[in-house]
């Protein structure tokens, strides 16, 4: 099921995001990161988001 992470702690390898604050899973691989209204965008209606308050991942 693909689905936005967001609002919790993501460090990733990316020098030019290294903490975004949103992910988008499709497929079960990383689809996107960057803010939760990019990753918005790339989403399709009803795709399922998942607040991770105080979470790292």
């Amino acid at each position: 099921m693909d689905k936005i992470l967001y609002h919790g702690t993501f460090l990733t390898m990316a020098e030019n995001r290294p903490e975004p604050e949103a992910v988008l899973i499709r497929d079960g691989v990383i689809g996107g990161t960057g803010t939760l209204e990019e990753m918005r965008k790339l989403a399709p209606d009803g795709m399922l988001r998942a607040l991770l308050t105080g979470i790292l991942i």
